[in-house]
């Protein structure tokens, strides 16, 4: 089986991470896998697993910025002629669609985030129009349209696949893929007796959107109850502006940012809390991943993230933009002790174990491209 998985981007989170471990473990299950539309980090990383990386033009351009480039990702898919196409992004998915369509090749599209509904999260009115109008003509009209056809939609959780039927798309074409990841085997019984400084880590770029704004506010009202901690920040993105942000706060001396790290397992594992608090998401793959090293998790409850979860059992969920409600969650996981945190912690190993393996997404995957290239699947 010959697969192409085309996600045209040049970071190394969410999105291009997501591929990148799909597409490793596709090669391990023998599975001809190559990857289109990569670069700057995200293709450094392919070549150190040796997963072949095939740019669609010489100077990286957005597929929604750049006419050649679509082009040249036509000329691509012809040359390459794969048995399936398996698209990641909002707007790959729309230009794959048309393009195996043409080609007779099937399509597989995956939707990381939710596509719909961003004009609410617009503060200005005029921003709010323009859009709304933009995402019933892109998402609303042209996914509808190209949707029909794709062999299947998979999306990464259940509210996501709530959010394709509500806005009309055919349940029964939309297949839920979790982003599987192993559980670390790391003994994290040291902990309960730990007397170091208490130690709250953060996965991610570093910016607006993830919410690191209103994890410094929340930091400051810790300070104000006089709770001791250290904040390691592990990402890049706009780190100056919030470590400006922490020296106005006057926090600065509690927060680490460390910058973009390829492995950060350590430091996931000399930790005691993980926090996400996101303005949106889709199904994070920091939260799993901080899971599987026995951490306990305080996220908004945005996007898939209520799916890993459960309140008071493996961890607290938190409204978006609200830096109070972020700052009690966190002195209430204080209060908790190394023992009720360590025993959250085991629960999130178990749930990594039992419900988001990287041996059943890849099992989900290949089932679902073997019927999708089966004689009796037709692209209409």
């Amino acid at each position: 089986m010959k697969v192409l998985q085309v996600n045209v981007d040049g970071w190394f989170y969410g999105r291009p991470k997501y591929v990148y471990n799909l597409s490793k473990l596709l090669i391990d299950n023998h599975v001809d896998c190559k990857i289109v539309g990569g670069s700057g980090l995200f293709e450094a990383e392919l070549k150190k697993i040796h997963v072949e990386n095939i740019r669609i033009s010489a100077n990286w351009k957005p597929l929604d910025r750049s006419i050649t480039s679509i082009l040249n990702l036509y000329g691509v898919i012809k040359r390459e002629n794969p048995d399936l196409i398996h698209s990641h992004g909002r707007t790959e998915n729309i230009v794959i669609g048309i393009i195996g369509w043409i080609l007779k090749i099937p399509v597989i599209g995956t939707y990381h985030t939710n596509p719909f509904d961003e004009y609410k999260n617009e503060k200005k009115t005029k921003r709010k129009i323009i859009r709304f109008i933009y995402e019933l003509i892109y998402f609303s009209y042209l996914t509808k349209l190209v949707f029909r056809k794709f062999m299947y939609i998979t999306v990464i959780s259940n509210q996501l696949k709530r959010e394709f039927i509500k806005h009309g798309f055919d349940e029964n074409k939309i297949k839920v893929v979790r982003f599987g990841v192993d559980v670390v085997r790391n003994d994290i019984k040291h902990k309960i007796n730990r007397s170091d400084e208490l130690s709250i880590i953060f996965v991610g770029r570093v910016s607006l959107d993830k919410g690191c704004d209103y994890l410094l506010k929340a930091c400051k009202i810790m300070v104000a109850q006089g709770k001791g901690f250290k904040v390691f920040l592990i990402g890049d993105g706009d780190i100056d502006y919030f470590r400006y942000m922490g020296i106005k706060l006057g926090i600065e001396a509690r927060l680490v940012f460390t910058g973009f790290q390829r492995e950060f397992s350590d430091f996931l594992s000399k930790s005691d809390i993980f926090v996400l608090p996101s303005r949106g998401e889709g199904l994070p793959i920091s939260v799993l991943e901080a899971m599987a090293h026995g951490l306990p998790i305080i996220a908004t409850n945005v996007g898939g993230i209520p799916e890993l979860i459960e309140e008071g059992k493996n961890g607290f969920l938190v409204p978006p933009g609200d830096e109070i409600s972020l700052a009690n969650a966190i002195m209430k996981m204080i209060e908790l002790g190394s023992k009720g945190r360590y025993i959250m912690g085991l629960k999130n190993k178990e749930k990594i174990e039992t419900q988001f393996s990287s041996r059943k997404m890849v099992n989900s995957y290949l089932h679902i491209y073997e019927k999708a290239i089966s004689p009796h699947s037709l692209i209409q």
